[in-house]
């Protein structure tokens, strides 16, 4: 199975913070697994997409520290609610949402925060890369690294 026939068209899918480092920085093994969801399901309308702000907080970490305001403002431009992608606040109901999962799950603070709004807002797949976040039950996790064999193959 590809990584378009796990994800059903119609479903809300929400994407970690790592597919868009992949994307945007073309990532040789997982950047054509994320660009081919982007490209196929969302810029088509076949699906809708979105992540939490905190997204947008971790991305611009790393360029802000080397200097690349071209790679900061390209981040920010992807993080504008337009047709089919979402961007998602972090509210109270989503800070209590991440708290019961980090109880559950015992996952990092940043993790439970992107899960809960994704589920918050109807997501039904959540992508990311984090084997760690299998676990939890209340969305369904797709992990890109199972898919590398495939998407090469």
């Amino acid at each position: 199975m590809s990584l378009l026939d796990d994800i059903p068209e119609g479903a809300l899918v929400a994407l970690d913070t790592v597919c868009w480092i992949y994307a945007v920085e073309v990532h040789p093994q997982f950047g054509p697994l994320v660009q081919s969801f982007l490209q196929e399901r969302l810029k088509t309308g076949k699906n809708r997409a979105g992540s939490s702000l905190l997204a947008l907080a971790e991305l611009l970490v790393l360029p802000l520290k080397e200097g690349r305001q071209d790679l900061a403002d390209h981040y920010r431009g992807y993080f504008q609610s337009k047709l089919n992608w979402s961007v998602w606040e972090v509210t109270r109901d989503t800070i209590e949402r991440a708290a019961e999962l980090r109880a559950k799950y015992g996952l990092k603070l940043v993790d439970a925060v992107h899960v809960a709004a994704a589920a918050l807002n109807g997501g039904m797949i959540f992508l990311s890369n984090d084997h760690g976040l299998r676990r939890v039950t209340e969305i369904k996790v797709l992990v890109l690294s199972d898919y590398v064999a495939t998407a090469t193959s």
